[in-house]
């Protein structure tokens, strides 16, 4: 998205952090890569645990609804679940997805045109 919006010239950034009971805790504008950057600076310090070594096992969400609607929103924890597990471990999404998956989105067509896991 930030390259594409590099793309059609001058572009304004507006981001919000949230906490745990999604209220406001950081507001980020201006210029789309300082504003960004101020923000992934903040979510670093505010929100982000040090692990000293992979999980065998992470069970991690999307934060709940709405941000868990469907799979495809889902990716987003198994993303950062993704960060903290050992390779070959195992990662749990827990995530509503009460719409599935977004019919037609590339997602939808991977899973299907795939056999199992693994293959995907």
């Amino acid at each position: 998205m930030r390259d594409a919006a590099l793309r059609v010239g001058p572009s304004f950034l507006l981001n919000v952090t949230l906490n745990e009971e999604r209220q406001i805790t950081g507001v980020f504008a201006g210029d789309i890569i300082k504003a960004h950057k101020v923000g992934a600076d903040f979510v670093k310090k505010s929100a982000m645990q040090k692990c000293d070594a992979p999980f065998d096992i992470v069970v991690t969400t999307n934060s709940g609804y709405p941000l868990d609607l469907n799979l495809y929103q889902g990716v987003k924890g198994m993303s950062a679940g993704a960060r903290v597990v050992k390779q070959g471990g195992t990662l749990i999404l827990a995530a509503e997805c009460r719409e599935g998956v977004p019919p037609n989105s590339h997602l939808d067509k991977l899973l299907r045109s795939a056999s199992g896991p693994e293959q995907i």
